[in-house]
């Protein structure tokens, strides 16, 4: 049997390679896998081709910081730009706020002690005009008892009520009213109305008229008054009181002014 009629039985299905074949010539018998050719060699189907690796990043090292920055966030350049002038602006208001706030800080100072030295100056004004009306209130009173048998005003309770009888000695109206910023009015010694001037042995340390409220000081309250020789002053608020507590025709105590001092 020739060899193109095995391969058309193969092709016909007929034979396989298991078949076993005789052989004419010796009656031998050999599988129809192991006759050369007779089998067409199987197509060799080509394997797949492998993926390509996915694009490698380059190193950080070899692209400039916006294109990383893109190429992580998806900024756009503008973007950056912006968040960058940004921060240097926020830096520099930093920057600035820390060099002017001693300066700020030093001008508020500076405003405050001027404002403080503005109202001291103030104050000592006032303080220096209510010396002067005080003076001239006790003055005024000094020459009515001249005009009047040396005896003082028959009300004295307070400076607007003797005005009436010191009105025409005055300089100015201003002197019956109190400058002192804490306000008040002039109050009067009660207990020399109507008196004679015989009677006080120490007209120097009798007070005719006071202001009603202490004039604050650095040193503390002080009392502005008048006196029965004439004169004015600023005392201790506290002495000024222990003056009219005392009686007017009593002699003035011998250790100071302050009459309960021991």
């Amino acid at each position: 049997m020739s060899l193109d009629t095995l391969k058309q039985w193969v092709g016909e299905g007929r034979v396989h390679r298991q078949t076993k074949l005789t052989s004419a010539s010796d009656d031998s018998q050999v599988a129809a896998g192991d006759i050369p050719d007779l089998f067409a060699e199987p197509v060799q189907t080509e394997p797949p081709a492998a993926k390509a690796p996915p694009p490698q990043a380059p190193p950080l090292g070899s692209e400039p910081s916006g294109e990383r920055l893109r190429a992580k966030q998806g900024w756009p350049a503008w973007a950056i730009v912006l968040t960058v002038l940004a921060g240097l602006g926020v830096l520099v208001l930093v920057l600035l706020a820390a060099m002017l706030f001693p300066v700020f800080t030093s001008a508020k100072a500076a405003a405050t002690k001027a404002v403080a030295t503005a109202k001291k100056q103030d104050d000592r004004k006032l303080r220096d005009q209510g010396l002067r009306n005080m003076k001239d209130l006790g003055l005024a009173t000094v020459m009515y008892t001249v005009d009047f048998d040396d005896r003082y005003p028959p009300v004295m309770e307070s400076a607007v009520a003797a005005k009436p009888y010191i009105a025409p000695y005055a300089k100015s109206q201003a002197i019956f009213n109190s400058s002192n910023p804490s306000g008040g009015e002039i109050s009067g010694n009660r207990a020399v109305g109507g008196m004679s001037e015989a009677k006080i042995p120490d007209p120097s340390d009798t007070v005719l008229f006071f202001d009603s409220k202490p004039w604050e000081s650095e040193t503390g309250p002080e009392g502005l008054a008048c006196y029965g020789d004439g004169h004015a002053g600023l005392k201790p608020f506290q002495t000024v009181q222990d003056l009219l507590a005392r009686d007017p025709t009593s002699p003035a105590p011998t250790n100071g002014l302050d009459p309960s001092a021991n």
